[in-house]
Formats: structure tokens, sequence, C-alpha cells
């Protein structure tokens, strides 16, 4: 970030060299304070780990989700039977 943030001062130095040194001061830190802010918002955005990884789905039914139909038979007895 020093790398950069120094070839846009030097880049943006002779136009605003010509101002008073208030405003030319003034104006460089901002470039500098919106090129910092720019890299650490790229930095966190793509590149922060998730704070949670989500849970696989489940694509089998387990037995707790089973549901007993009358006659005996489950829910997935009841679908393979009738395809």
């Amino acid at each position: 970030m020093a790398l950069s943030g120094s070839v846009l001062a030097l880049t943006f130095w002779p136009v605003i060299r010509s101002d008073t040194k208030l405003v030319a001061f003034t104006t460089l830190a901002a470039i500098l304070a919106l090129h910092a802010l720019l890299a650490v918002g790229c930095k966190l955005y793509f590149f922060q780990q998730p704070s949670s990884i989500p849970s696989p789905t489940l694509l089998h039914p387990t037995a707790a989700q089973m549901v007993k139909l009358p006659g005996g038979t489950n829910a997935t007895q009841h679908v393979k039977s009738s395809r």
C-alpha cells in the first residue's frame, strides 16, 4: 500500500503543487486516505474468512425424518412403491 500510495502522491503532486501549501497537503492527504480506505475495504471484502461454515444438507432422510403412515409403512417406502 505504501508503494502505490507514493505513486499516487508523485503523480498528483505536480498538479496540486501550484496551490497554497494548505490546499496542496489537504488534497494529497485526502487522496492517500481514500486510497487506504479502498485498499482496506477490498482486503476485508475479498480475503476475509467466513465466520461459520454452513452445514451440508441431507440428501437421504434419516430415521427421525421418516413419517409413519397408516398400515405400518413409512413415507419413504410408500413413495418408492408408487413409482
